[in-house]
């Protein structure tokens, strides 16, 4: 969750960075969406911090700003912020709504099948302390009873 965070901050930081540069140079975003490529609303989505930036479309802006060394490392680092994402996020601004809600499901499984084998683990070590073998059907009573046990915090209880 943080990463999430600091990634939007990189992806906002960065707009604000290529809208300046724009407008420091007095030109539109009609004149600038050829240079990526783009249509006017991709620029603008860049500028707002609202899509992922890609390193081609920054280093093209920067090149036809004619940004200076320092200017351009400032948002190379920026660069490498945004882009520390999921693979899919890379590609948002092509992928449409109902597919990113698909992989964002599919992910969300990701991490259930990783709880789930948690909890197995929990579970046999659970079991192991009683010296039995557990059962699926045993997990919430041995789960409630570690807890009557150890308490939440994992020390001894009475």
């Amino acid at each position: 969750m943080g990463g999430d965070r600091v990634r939007a901050a990189a992806d906002r930081l960065l707009g604000r960075e290529l809208r300046r540069c724009r407008e420091a140079r007095g030109l539109t975003l009609r004149q600038v969406a050829p240079v990526i490529r783009g249509a006017v609303s991709k620029i603008s989505r860049l500028e707002r911090g609202e899509s992922p930036p890609r390193p081609r479309d920054v280093r093209d802006l920067a090149r036809y700003y004619g940004v200076d060394a320092d200017e351009m490392r400032a948002m190379e680092r920026l660069l490498e912020q945004a882009r520390d994402c999921e693979w899919n996020e890379q590609f948002s601004d092509g992928i449409p709504d109902f597919l990113k809600r698909l992989i964002q499901r599919e992910g969300d499984g990701a991490n259930y099948v990783t709880r789930a084998r948690a909890l197995d683990g929990y579970r046999n070590a659970l079991a192991n302390l009683r010296g039995a073998a557990a059962s699926h059907d045993e997990s919430p009573a041995l789960i409630l009873a570690a807890r009557r046990r150890f308490g939440s915090a994992g020390t001894r209880v009475g």
